[in-house]
């Protein structure tokens, strides 16, 4: 079914899409799990062209249901790359200071 975006649901759409680019490249550090998950909804998510012609496949509810899930995606790609550059941080901290206690 297609909907026709009114003033409302094409800022919505836009935002939409705006995260899903957003969002897309802290795939690469995420698990292989969420990318499985990323990959199984990828197929509904709307484009450009969708805009452009003033439909959508998605209805207002699903729109934001959609958003939703792409912000959760953005979460739990996070912990991730803090875990990666966590492992760049030497093991031992007996030298760092911090600098109000540092001379």
């Amino acid at each position: 079914m297609r909907y026709k975006l009114t003033e409302g649901t094409q800022n919505r759409l836009r935002d939409l899409l705006n995260l899903i680019r957003e969002t897309r490249p802290c795939l690469a550090v995420a698990s292989p799990s969420v990318r499985q998950e990323w990959d199984r909804i990828r197929g509904r998510f709307p484009s450009d062209d969708d805009v452009r012609q003033g439909y959508t496949s998605l209805s207002e509810l699903e729109l934001e249901e959609m958003r939703s899930k792409i912000q959760r995606f953005r979460a739990e790609a996070r912990p991730s790359a803090v875990d990666e550059l966590a492992q760049l941080v030497p093991v031992s901290g007996a030298g760092w200071q911090p600098s109000s206690m540092a001379s």
